[in-house]
């Protein structure tokens, strides 16, 4: 019986926790949490509806053990996945406790969406079995994971990652070198700023914003990737864009708000939607819906 662990109850813990038992794994799920038996119970009935693959909340609660503590959880495991706090010194800690626990074969990879894997792993004996496995949430629902070694990382550790990943529905794609934020957070947040910045000046609504992306750039970009869909901008391709585009590219003066503007604008977006949030099953049938990722 494949077993995982999970380091970190929280909305991303849960998520892979559900992918996880939803995929037949028995997973062991470390938080200090005083709910964590009860959030357990959510998450199988959320990775239930939103896998929707016939799997009944209680098949996949029985898969689900709450842990005491980092060891328990690693024990037996040949994957751990941490998605805990975005603090290097507790990642370091929590790792060296996984390292001891684990065995040779284990892969440790962490959720982390900025910290490089050697970061973490300096100084520790087990470099070469750790890694980034950095996925987008709602984890029930979108299939990449991002695999970033450091350069201390083995081959086989990577490789053994990305056939877990596949395992259990994901899509993973290797990163050549390690860069902070990888590559889907250097993208979005460039995005996120320039939107950020177009809410502040008054410019266009949240809700306004949003339904340009997801009328136009959301589904070319979904279908193609930015670069593809780029390259079809005429008889020669990107190059020919950007030299049509050239005169007013150079006028073109994007928004650089600080993060504090970011911060503070990131208020009214979140005004905006307050708690109307779509639950991951409803995502995954928008989703499933508008896209194949066949």
């Amino acid at each position: 019986m494949r077993r995982a662990a999970v380091i970190g109850a929280g909305t991303i813990g849960l998520g892979w926790a559900g992918v996880f038992a939803g995929h037949g794994w028995e997973v062991a799920v470390f938080d200090p949490r005083e709910d964590l038996e009860a959030a357990l119970d959510r998450a199988a009935e959320e990775a239930a509806s939103a896998l929707g693959d016939g799997r009944s909340a209680a098949d996949l609660r029985g898969r689900m053990t709450a842990a005491a503590s980092p060891e328990e959880a690693g024990d037996g495991a040949v994957h751990v996945q941490e998605p805990g706090p975005e603090d290097l010194e507790w990642k370091r800690r929590t790792f060296a406790q996984l390292e001891a626990a684990t065995g040779p074969d284990a892969v440790l990879a962490t959720s982390s969406s900025f910290i490089t894997a050697s970061s973490i792993s300096e100084g520790n004996l087990e470099q070469g079995r750790m890694l980034v496995g950095h996925p987008f949430n709602p984890v029930l629902v979108l299939p990449l994971v991002e695999v970033v070694g450091g350069p201390q990382t083995a081959e086989r550790a990577v490789q053994a990652a990305v056939e877990t990943y596949r395992s259990v529905g994901k899509h993973p794609v290797v990163v050549g070198a390690e860069v902070q934020g990888f590559i889907g957070n250097r993208l979005q947040f460039v995005l996120l700023a320039e939107a950020l910045h177009l809410v502040e000046q008054g410019v266009a609504t949240p809700q306004e914003i949003d339904e340009v992306v997801r009328t136009s750039l959301g589904p070319r970009w979904a279908a193609l990737g930015p670069l593809r869909a780029s390259s079809m901008g005429g008889a020669r391709g990107m190059t020919g864009l950007f030299e049509l585009l050239a005169p007013e590219l150079e006028k073109l003066e994007p928004g650089r708000p600080g993060v504090a503007e970011q911060i503070r604008t990131a208020g009214v977006v979140d005004a905006a939607y307050g708690d109307n949030q779509p639950t991951p099953a409803q995502v995954a049938e928008r989703l499933r819906a508008a896209l194949s990722w066949e």
